[in-house]
């Protein structure tokens, strides 16, 4: 009658929306699709350019080009070796580090470029991402370098900014974050959600 639920066992209560969030592990959106869907209420949709959708796209694939490279120098034998050690000794095991796409960036100015370059993709792309930045001599060197890097993704599970943790103890600053960009925002994304 009250168009709301409470479970006395565990004293969570609620409307419809969070009895599918808690029942089903929906999330917020989710729910609230299929909620609409089961109803035939057409949900609005969010209208986003041409141009500003190919952008949105290129840039969710040039963090999934950049998560390749940091999982794979991080699994290269001699490369990364050192962050390996660090994993370990910090108690994250594989399954830890392949859970949560892990990943090092090598201690080379151009390592990411170079990769990025195979795939075809842009120094403008990269600089829009915040994974290069121009050095004083008009240079596009990596951001992150000599770093563990912990891949930070939306709520659809896609890589959308990065952190970085520095190897050695001196260099500054110890942590460092993307900068934002019209895929991350810093104050909307938890990471690990």
């Amino acid at each position: 009658d009250k168009q709301i639920f409470y479970c006395f066992g565990c004293n969570q209560g609620g409307n419809v929306i969070t009895f599918l969030m808690v029942h089903e592990k929906m999330s917020f959106l989710e729910a609230l699709k299929f909620l609409a869907k089961r109803a035939n209420i057409p949900l609005p949709k969010k209208e986003v350019d041409r141009k500003t959708s190919e952008l949105l796209d290129k840039l969710h694939y040039v963090h999934q080009v950049a998560t390749a490279y940091f999982q794979k120098s991080l699994a290269t034998a001699e490369i990364g070796k050192r962050a390996r050690d660090y994993f370990k000794k910090r108690g994250f095991d594989s399954s830890v580090i392949d859970k949560f796409s892990l990943g090092y960036a090598p201690a080379e100015w151009e390592g990411l470029i170079r990769f990025a370059k195979t795939k075809d993709l842009d120094m403008g792309t990269l600089e829009s991402a915040g994974l290069v930045v121009e050095s004083e001599q008009g240079r596009y060197r990596d951001r992150f370098r000599n770093r563990i890097i912990f891949p930070i993704s939306s709520l659809s599970g896609k890589v959308i900014a990065f952190g970085g943790r520095v190897l050695n103890e001196e260099d500054e600053p110890k942590y460092l974050n993307s900068p934002e960009t019209p895929i991350y925002q810093k104050g909307k994304t938890l990471y690990g959600l």
